[in-house]
C-alpha cells in the first residue's frame, strides 16, 4: 500500500466514524451504521485495525440499542478478535523494542568493556615503561657508582705504582752506590 492511499483511506475511514458518532447522538441509527459499514468495508487491512475496532464497537452498541443480540454477539467477537489482534501487534512491538534496547544497551556495554579494556592496556603498558625506566635508571645508578669506584681504585693503584717505581729508582740507586763504593 501506498503511503498517501493509506493516508487517504485513513481519513475516509476516521471521517464516517465521526459521521456515525454525530448521527447515532442525533437518534439517526440507520444513517449512523450505513456509515459504520462503509467504513468497515475500507478497513480491510490490518494497517486500520484499531480504526475498525473503534467502528466495529460503536456498532455494536446501536444493535445493543436495537436488541439485535446476534449481531451484537457477531460485532462483539469481532471485536474481540481485533483486541488481540491489536495486543499481538503491541506486544510485537514491544517486543521489538525491547529487543532494540538490549541490542543497544549490548553495543553500549560491548563499547565501555572495550574503553576500559584499551585503558587498562595502556595503564599497564605505562606501569611496565616506567618500571622500564625505573630499572635503567637505577642500573645507570649502579654503572656510575661502579665506575667512580673503579676510577678512585685505578687512581689509587696509579699513585701506589708511582711511589713504587719511585721506591724502586731510589733502591737501584742505593745498589749502584753500594755497588760503587765496593769496587
Amino acid at each position: 500500500w501506498d503511503f498517501k492511499f493509506t493516508s487517504t483511506v485513513n481519513c475516509i475511514i476516521e471521517a464516517k466514524i465521526a459521521l456515525a458518532q454525530y448521527y447515532n447522538q442525533q437518534a439517526d441509527s440507520e444513517t449512523a451504521k450505513l456509515h459504520l459499514n462503509g467504513a468497515l468495508q475500507l478497513t480491510g487491512n490490518s494497517n486500520f485495525a484499531e480504526l475498525e475496532l473503534e467502528a466495529t464497537k460503536l456498532l455494536a452498541s446501536i444493535y445493543t440499542k436495537e436488541y439485535n443480540h446476534s449481531k451484537t454477539a457477531q460485532l462483539l467477537y469481532r471485536a474481540l478478535q481485533l483486541t488481540d489482534t491489536l495486543n499481538k501487534l503491541n506486544l510485537d512491538k514491544e517486543v521489538t523494542q525491547v529487543q532494540m534496547q538490549y541490542e543497544f544497551d549490548k553495543k553500549i556495554l560491548q563499547k565501555e568493556y572495550e574503553e576500559s579494556h584499551n585503558r587498562l592496556a595502556n595503564e599497564q603498558k605505562m606501569e611496565r615503561i616506567s618500571l622500564l625506566r625505573n630499572i635503567a635508571f637505577i642500573a645507570f645508578l649502579i654503572l656510575l657508582a661502579l665506575t667512580i669506584v673503579i676510577f678512585r681504585n685505578s687512581r689509587k693503584l696509579a699513585l701506589q705504582n708511582k711511589q713504587l717505581e719511585e721506591q724502586q729508582k731510589l733502591i737501584n740507586k742505593n745498589i749502584a752506590e753500594l755497588t760503587t763504593k765496593k769496587m
